[in-house]
């Protein structure tokens, strides 16, 4: 009724504004289900059938042997370093190997016309995957254990690469062609945008750790395609219709790309509309999907084995030596980081995220085991230090962390060590690292003696807080003005009176005061809390 009121030009307009969603509003209502395949290029020094150097940003075309061209009468020889490299990310994954067919491994032709396909089929594994029934452990967004199962992996290799802007032509880069990619094929598992980012991430950082791959999806070393099937709640049916999001080009932009299918979805079906079966792309300017394809039915690609590819078979040697380059998994240590050092989940994803101060950070805590709080190794590296080079526009952290060290002395851990002695705050010791940071040879100490921030050891607490007292009871008309400033209404407090506060207890205190406890006093003495 209240639509006819409308002319009906202005029905459409009114209609999309009255079935907008948020992702949150949707998922309320609906059901999403997800899963993923996703590429990623093997970690080896030559292709997967021929002898050419696995460099695709080299000069255009000048990695390509006869074999990626496929030149007339060139046949493919097997790298077995690349079955090496695939037999540790299946057993990484906790996958079978493909034991039904006594460990054989076996390869097909994917039939297909494309001009960066020079065969006219790929080589791949549709019916013998080297590992299938796997799974990837991860920590869900509400912080919880969690895993999703692997449905196959698979070996395959790459395309070239076609530009489509090279002075009015299409040009073919076979640089990586030919190129050893692992198929990782999960099962339809994730119920929510945020995991299914954090499953990348996770997965990524799995490849990365076990130089099974670069995994940089940037580069194209690593693509993601996803699957997403939308449903509401209170349907019978498991699955609504499967929507294919490809090649999407970096882990921030999964979970965008899937809130924002998520809601042209329910837009649809809210609007009583029917969600076809597509393959759409990711618009990261537009933050929407784009159509590229129907998808009425699947395409036959005509598989067959390839009669050029022998049989080749795992040997139990082979399983062992590939089991003994897996110690553990990203997964394995977040959670001894959480369980034995007492971080959060976020702590140990954050470490995680600069894996070139991974193993430092490791090697110190266990260095300062029961004499450091892990937090506090944690706060001194990925706070402060992070912290100060990012101010700094400084991005090697592994080259600075080593300038911590001078003469077998690790100024960082001497650092810590000050503090925890109580020979030093924690604002002053903040100040001393910056000082390292830049360029200072010095020693910890020295610099923090030299600097006066080393403390009086005949000062007790008690002296402290009696300075502060007669701070406050000098200054009243500070001490009222905060209080005043604290009854007021307003959301954001002024800083002004408690930091003139600090300032003036510091000037008396020196080295033995630490303004973040003095702060804290103040407002315990003056305000109460």
């Amino acid at each position: 009724m209240f639509l006819t009121k409308f002319p009906k030009k202005y029905r459409g307009p009114m209609l999309a504004r009255a079935f907008t969603r948020t992702p949150e509003q949707v998922l309320k209502n609906y059901k999403l289900t997800t899963g993923f395949e996703i590429h990623c290029q093997m970690l080896t020094e030559t292709k997967l059938f021929s002898n050419a150097p696995t460099k695709s940003n080299d000069l255009s075309n000048s990695c390509a042997s006869f074999v990626d061209v496929a030149l007339p009468g060139m046949l493919p020889v097997l790298n077995k370093e690349c079955l090496k490299v695939a037999l540790k990310a299946s057993l990484a994954l906790k996958g079978d190997i493909n034991k039904k067919d006594g460990y054989e491994i076996r390869f097909d032709r994917k039939h297909y016309f494309y001009p960066d396909m020079p065969q006219g089929y790929q080589i791949t594994q549709k019916e013998h995957p080297i590992m299938e029934n796997g799974y990837l452990r991860f920590y869900n967004r509400l912080k919880k254990e969690d895993k999703i199962g692997i449905e196959r992996i698979q070996i395959e290799q790459d395309s070239a690469k076609s530009f489509h802007d090279f002075h009015n032509y299409s040009g073919i880069d076979y640089n990586r062609a030919g190129s050893a990619l692992l198929e990782i094929v999960t099962f339809p598992e994730i119920h929510h945008p945020i995991d299914a980012r954090i499953v990348v991430r996770e997965l990524q950082e799995t490849l990365k750790y076990l130089n099974i791959s670069t995994a940089n999806m940037e580069e194209g070393q690593m693509r993601c395609d996803v699957n997403i099937s939308l449903r509401h709640r209170f349907d019978s049916e498991k699955f609504g219709n499967r929507v294919e999001l490809k090649n999407l080009q970096g882990i921030k932009f999964i979970e965008k790309a899937i809130e924002s299918e998520i809601v042209r979805q329910a837009t649809i079906i809210d609007s009583g509309g029917y969600v076809p079966l597509q393959t759409r792309r990711y618009d990261v300017d537009k933050n929407e999907t784009i159509l590229l394809r129907e998808k009425e039915d699947d395409l036959d690609y005509r598989f067959m084995y390839d009669p050029d590819l022998p049989s080749y078979f795992i040997t139990p040697e082979m399983i062992s030596e590939a089991e003994e380059q897996i110690s553990s998994v990203p997964f394995d240590e977040k959670k001894k980081l959480s369980d034995k050092f007492g971080l959060t989940v976020d702590q140990a994803q954050t470490v995680f995220s600069y894996p070139e101060l991974y193993d430092y950070f490791m090697e110190t805590l266990i260095q300062l085991n029961e004499i450091v709080d892990p937090q506090l190794v944690y706060n001194y590296i990925f706070s402060i230090f992070i912290g100060n080079c990012t101010k700094k526009n400084l991005t090697n952290f592994k080259f600075k962390i080593d300038q911590c060290k001078t003469k077998g002395n690790d100024r960082l851990i001497e650092l810590m060590l000050l503090q925890v002695e109580d020979k030093i705050s924690f604002s002053h010791a903040k100040m001393v690292l910056y000082e390292i940071i830049d360029g200072d040879k010095r020693s910890s100490f020295n610099i923090a003696k030299d600097s006066g921030f080393i403390k009086n050891e005949n000062t007790s607490i008690e002296d402290i807080n009696a300075v502060i007292d007669k701070i406050l009871e000098e200054k009243q008309d500070i001490v009222e003005k905060l209080r005043a400033e604290n009854r007021s209404n307003k959301r954001k407090k002024k800083l002004g009176p408690i930091m003139f506060l600090v300032g003036q207890a510091m000037r008396v205190l020196k080295a033995d005061g630490d303004p973040q406890y003095v702060q804290e006093y103040i407002r315990k003495k003056v305000l109460g809390k």
